[in-house]
């Protein structure tokens, strides 16, 4: 990739392994008819790479996007959630959150160093993670067991 170092070309090469894995798994637990949560930035390039648009292609899959400003964090963030869980759609982002978004592609220079976007607001807010784990349980309540699909 021009303007990449050796070790984001790394980065990258390592990133589209990931993906790849990460497709595989998804398909392993849609042949079994069992859910998934697949959590990456939008804007991303995960979200234009050909294993996932094929999975969002799939009866029951829908890309809704969060941010996690409205779970308590100083920052907007918006991030895609790729799923079939049923009730995925409440974490949805609120309306009001667009305003003063800024993309997370590329770097910025933070403390003194050049630093991709997406690690300054890499954390999940708390509240994010207890209503992600919400959606899960009361999706999850009356599915049959799927601990061995993937």
């Amino acid at each position: 990739k021009p303007g990449l170092t050796w070790a984001q070309q790394e980065q990258v090469r390592v990133g589209h392994l990931l993906v790849a894995w990460t497709a595989k798994a998804i398909w392993a637990l849609l042949s079994v008819s069992c859910y998934f949560l697949l959590e990456n930035p939008l804007p991303g390039w995960m979200w234009v790479q050909p294993e996932i648009v094929e999975i969002w292609k799939e009866d029951g899959v829908v890309l809704i996007e969060t941010v996690f400003q409205q779970f308590g964090a100083a920052y907007i963030k918006s991030t895609g959630l790729l799923s079939n869980l049923p009730y995925v759609w409440w974490l949805s982002a609120s309306a009001d959150m667009e305003a003063g978004r800024v993309p997370l592609r590329g770097q910025m220079w933070w403390q003194g160093q050049y630093v991709f976007r997406t690690k300054v607001a890499e954390p999940y807010p708390p509240l994010f993670g207890m209503a992600v784990a919400m959606v899960v349980q009361i999706s999850f309540d009356g599915q049959e067991d799927c601990s061995n699909a993937a």
